[in-house]
C-alpha cells in the first residue's frame, strides 16, 4: 500500500459498501465470487486458501457459517418462487417472516444426526449459558417463532416444518423447548411440507437442482464441508445483519491463524498447549520449544480491541483485552474469566493490516497493509487490583514501548525446528510431542 492509498476499514460493514460502490449494485448475487473473496482476503491479510483453513478448522466458525448459509439459500429459494421474505435476524428468536408466519431456521447438529435422525438445538445463544444457571437457558414455547424449519440436506433438497406446537418439552422445565432434541424425519409429516408456509407447490429453480460443489471452488474446504457451492459462503459472510460472523468470529481467529502461518513459514515448530502440559492448558493458543533448553513456553494470542484504542499522532496508545471471553469476573477456580499470571509465558499481540496501517500512519511511517506481531512478557502486564494472582481485564500500551517486543527473523530462530515432514501441514494441524 502506498502512503498516497486511503485506509479502507477491514469491518465487514465497510468492506459491503466498497463492493456495492465499485459494481454499482447492491445485489451481491451481480457480483462475482472472486471479486468478493478478494475483498474479504485483502482486507484480512490471507490468501483465499489461509481463510478456508481458518473457517473450515475452527468449529465455532464453521457453525456460526453454516446455520447463516442456510439462511442465504432459504431466501433465495423463496424468492425464486415468488415469496416476500423479511428478515429479522439479530439476537431474536425470530429469523425469518413469511406470509405473516414467524419461522426459525435451524441445520442439524451433527453429533445427532445419523441415518433416519436429525438433532437440532434450540436454546438461546444469548443470555445464560446452561440450564444450571436459569431455565431461560431455554426458550419458553409461548414465545418460540410460529415454525422451526429445519435442514437435512441440501442434495437432495430435505427440510423439516415443525409447527411450534410439536416441539418436544424439557422433562423436568414446563413451557420450555428441549434442546437438543432429535426426531425421525423420513415419514415425518413435515418433511418437505412447503404448504406450511402458502406455497402450494415448491418450483425448484435451475440453480438449486445441482448444489454439490464445484471442482474449482473458491472455498474448497468450506464447501465440501457445507456442502454448497462458495457462492453461498461469501454471501452469508457478506450480510451487514450478519456482522458477528466476519467482525468477531473470522477476524478474532485471523490473528492465531496468521501468526501460526507465519511460524510454519520460518520452520518454527508450534504445538497444542494440551500436548506439552495438563493443568490449564486451554488457557494458552500455543506452544513453542526454545531449541537450547528444549523448555516449552506458552503463548496466547491476543488482538487490540479497537473501541479503547487512540491513535494520537506520533504515539497512539493500544488495547488489548487480556480475560476469556465468558466467564465472571471473579476468582473463581473454573468459571472466572479472568488469566491467571501463570497461565501464559507471552501474549503475541497481532496487528492485523487495517490496525497495524493506522499505528503506521499516526507514528509518521508509510503503511504497508501487512500482519505486525510483538512477543509481550506477561510480566509486563498489570495485575487485577482485588485478584493480584490475576491478569487485569484491560491492558494498555503506547506504540512506541511496543516496538520493544516486535517480532523479527532473530525471535524465529529461538525455536525448535518442525521436521521436514510437517512442513506442509495445514497451519490449524498442531503436531504432538
Amino acid at each position: 500500500m502506498s502512503a498516497n492509498t486511503e485506509l479502507v476499514s477491514d469491518r465487514i460493514e465497510d468492506i459491503i459498501d466498497a463492493l456495492t460502490k465499485k459494481f454499482g449494485t447492491s445485489d451481491l448475487s451481480r457480483i462475482p465470487d472472486m471479486e468478493k473473496l478478494d475483498a474479504l482476503c485483502h482486507a484480512i491479510g490471507l490468501s483465499p486458501s489461509q481463510l478456508d483453513d481458518l473457517i473450515s478448522g475452527n468449529s465455532p466458525v464453521m457453525r456460526t457459517i453454516t446455520g447463516h448459509v442456510f439462511e442465504v439459500f432459504f431466501d433465495r429459494l423463496m424468492k425464486s418462487n415468488g415469496m416476500i421474505v423479511r428478515t429479522v435476524g439479530g439476537d431474536e428468536a425470530v429469523d425469518r417472516i413469511v406470509n405473516g408466519l414467524s419461522i426459525q431456521l435451524k441445520t442439524p447438529t451433527k453429533s445427532g444426526t445419523k441415518g433416519k435422525m436429525v438433532m437440532y438445538k434450540t436454546h438461546k445463544t444469548h443470555g445464560a449459558k446452561s440450564e444450571t444457571e436459569s431455565e431461560e437457558y431455554y426458550h419458553s414455547k409461548s414465545s418460540f417463532p410460529d415454525l422451526l424449519v429445519g435442514l437435512i440436506s441440501y442434495d437432495p433438497l430435505r427440510v423439516l416444518f415443525l409447527k411450534r406446537d410439536s416441539l418436544p418439552i424439557h422433562s423436568s422445565l414446563k413451557d420450555r423447548i428441549k434442546s437438543p432434541f432429535t426426531i425421525e424425519w423420513r415419514q415425518h409429516p413435515g418433511l418437505n411440507a412447503w404448504s406450511e408456509l402458502g406455497l402450494k407447490t415448491l418450483i425448484v429453480p435451475d440453480w438449486a437442482k445441482s448444489l454439490r460443489p464445484g471442482a474449482n471452488e473458491p472455498l474448497p474446504k468450506t464447501a465440501s464441508m457445507i456442502g454448497l457451492p462458495s457462492g453461498f459462503i461469501l454471501d452469508a459472510i457478506l450480510q451487514k445483519e450478519n456482522f458477528r460472523i466476519w467482525n468477531m468470529n473470522i477476524r478474532g481467529f485471523a490473528r492465531e491463524v496468521a501468526f501460526v502461518f507465519q511460524l510454519r513459514a520460518h520452520d518454527a515448530r508450534p504445538f497444542k498447549p494440551s500436548d506439552c502440559r495438563k493443568d490449564r492448558a486451554d488457557k494458552a493458543d500455543v506452544c513453542l520449544r526454545d531449541a537450547s533448553t528444549k523448555k516449552s513456553v506458552f503463548f496466547q494470542v491476543k488482538g487490540v480491541t479497537k473501541d479503547q484504542c487512540s491513535y494520537e499522532k506520533g504515539n497512539p496508545i493500544l488495547a488489548i483485552e487480556t480475560q476469556l471471553s465468558r466467564g465472571r469476573v471473579n476468582d473463581h477456580p473454573t468459571q472466572s474469566r479472568l488469566y491467571y499470571a501463570s497461565d501464559f509465558d507471552f501474549l503475541i499481540l497481532s496487528l492485523e493490516p487495517y490496525t497495524s496501517d493506522l499505528c503506521h500512519v499516526a507514528a509518521g511511517q508509510t503503511p504497508d497493509h501487512g500482519w505486525d506481531y510483538y512477543c509481550i512478557p506477561t510480566s509486563r502486564f498489570s495485575r487485577h487490583p482485588s485478584y493480584p494472582s490475576r491478569l487485569k481485564s484491560m491492558q494498555k500500551i503506547a506504540y512506541q514501548e511496543l516496538q520493544q517486543y516486535r517480532v523479527d527473523e532473530k525471535w524465529y530462530k529461538r525455536w525448535e525446528k518442525a521436521p521436514q515432514t510437517q512442513k506442509s501441514t495445514s497451519w490449524f494441524v498442531l503436531p504432538t510431542l
